[in-house]
């Protein structure tokens, strides 16, 4: 059995759906902020479509946790001081 598979079965048995949410969505916003980031440094245009599409899931997988929206607001404002924007 390849290993992602055995980490996957794994992770769904040990942890809740909130919790997978919620990693998946911290993960993704960290991937977003590194690419801002290379962005601002290479001026390449790609590093900020990547950053936006990150973003997207991000948010995506944050309203699946299911917390009225606080992730979601915290998400959005992580987003945001990574695009350069004061919020």
């Amino acid at each position: 059995m390849p290993t992602h598979r055995y980490d996957a079965h794994r992770e769904i048995r040990a942890k809740s759906d909130r919790a997978i949410e919620r990693e998946t969505a911290l993960k993704w916003a960290a991937r977003a902020d590194a690419c801002y980031q290379q962005h601002r440094e290479t001026g390449l245009t790609r590093w900020l479509i990547r950053a936006e599409d990150y973003a997207r899931e991000a948010l995506e997988h944050g309203a699946q946790v299911g917390d009225r929206g606080n992730l979601v607001g915290e998400l959005q404002a992580r987003l945001d001081r990574a695009r350069g924007k004061k919020r």
